[in-house]
């Protein structure tokens, strides 16, 4: 296949500690994803991401159907990808696999702090919190 980055040839390319294979570009070091193959490299939950409506002028080809690529934002982000309409599969320039790694990591991690947030503490430190609270509390009624 054609680099839809710079015109080199792509060839195949494990990711590491993933059992997904993508076509990479030696020459600008873009990734070509099939459909669906980014979420597993970036373990999210969603199954296929969905884009924003927000879409930018096709500016490259799909190395797989020769369609221009739509270029777009990745879900919760600013990362723009290029996409192929027809066929779903997605274009990474180089660090953008990471960047998205990254943004995930971080959507996870507040994910979870809300969710902690949410959850009353339990045990001896949830009486402790509920003292502590109790005693603030009675300071400001001073």
């Amino acid at each position: 296949m054609i680099c839809p980055g710079c015109g080199g040839l792509l060839a195949e390319k494990p990711i590491p500690h993933t059992d997904v294979r993508v076509d990479a570009c030696k020459a600008c070091q873009g990734l070509w994803f099939d459909r669906g193959a980014l979420t597993l490299v970036v373990r999210s939950e969603e199954r296929h991401p969905t884009f924003r409506a927000e879409e930018l002028r096709p500016t490259m080809h799909c190395p797989r159907c020769k369609v221009p690529l739509t270029a777009c934002y990745y879900p919760g982000s600013f990362i723009v990808v290029d996409r192929c309409l027809k066929c779903d599969g997605l274009w990474l320039d180089h660090n953008e696999l990471s960047e998205i790694r990254k943004t995930v990591r971080e959507a996870d991690l507040r994910k979870r702090l809300e969710e902690a947030k949410k959850a009353p503490p339990g045990g001896l430190k949830g009486k402790v919190l509920d003292f502590v609270n109790a005693a603030y509390r009675a300071t400001m009624d001073w």
